[in-house]
């Protein structure tokens, strides 16, 4: 069963450290962590001006960092 919750198209997917959760970040400028095994979301993130296109947790799991990226003349964050 697919993750189909986002509403633009999926960019970055990471794992947790430890597998217990999946962030997935797509072109509605949001980023979503949610469990992954039942696909319970924990949270939405928003914020980015751009399409998130990489993110990665921290190694020790407790954190996630994101990128976003733009137009050439409107740039990314």
């Amino acid at each position: 069963m697919p993750y189909d919750r986002h509403v633009g198209e999926v960019a970055a997917a990471a794992y947790s450290p430890d597998g217990q959760w999946v962030a997935s970040a797509a072109t509605d400028r949001t980023i979503r962590v949610w469990r992954a095994t039942g696909r319970h979301d924990l949270a939405v993130l928003r914020g980015h001006t751009g399409c998130v296109t990489e993110l990665a947790f921290v190694p020790d799991g407790r954190r996630l960092v994101s990128r976003s990226s733009g137009l050439a003349y409107f740039g990314g964050d």
